[in-house]
């Protein structure tokens, strides 16, 4: 028997532990949510991705290694639709000369036309983007989990889950009623 920092009884769990069969069953959820995001926001040219909505959704509920699984997998099967996609930054910056066919061409283009190195237009374009990227796909992921009920929610194995059910028990920064009666 193994014990946490605070002395309590703690059980080893490996990989398999994450996968249970509702995990399986969301991973091509999560797959088909990024392939999809991923091809709107390349036909609409748009200068955010929301392919990882699903990569972030199935790591929510279903843990982080379905999360991984997800996300290889999104990415593969993004590549066999575009071949495009495997290319970087870095890559498209050297074979395309930071062309990359997606939204963010105009802030790469302004950039470079505002004087700047291609090394530093195509680099400052990616930390933008990716980072503002990265919190519209947490936030509208986050919204879908706290949309979920509980009673499926409580099937699943994931410790974050946890997180999300007590944070259901506040409302507007003060605790309610469900908090204070447990």
């Amino acid at each position: 028997m193994q014990y946490d920092e605070k002395g309590r009884t703690s059980t080893k769990r490996g990989i398999k532990y994450d996968f249970s069969l509702l995990a399986i069953l969301l991973i091509p959820v999560g797959v088909s949510l990024g392939v999809v995001g991923y091809q709107l926001s390349t036909i609409l040219k748009l200068p955010i991705f929301v392919d990882q909505i699903g990569v972030m959704l199935v790591a929510m509920i279903a843990g982080p290694w379905a999360g991984v699984v997800t996300g290889m997998l999104c990415n593969f099967v993004s590549g066999m639709i575009n071949p495009v996609s495997f290319a970087f930054s870095i890559v498209s910056m050297f074979m395309f000369g930071g062309v990359t066919g997606t939204g963010t061409d105009v802030m790469i283009a302004a950039l470079v036309a505002a004087g700047g190195a291609l090394w530093t237009a195509v680099f400052s374009t990616s930390l933008i983007t990716g980072t503002f990227t990265t919190l519209v796909n947490f936030a509208v992921s986050y919204v879908i989990v706290k949309k979920i009920p509980d009673r499926f929610l409580v099937s699943l194995r994931n410790p974050i889950i946890r997180w999300f059910r007590t944070m259901r028990s506040y409302s507007c920064g003060s605790r309610s009623w469900h908090a204070r009666k447990g």
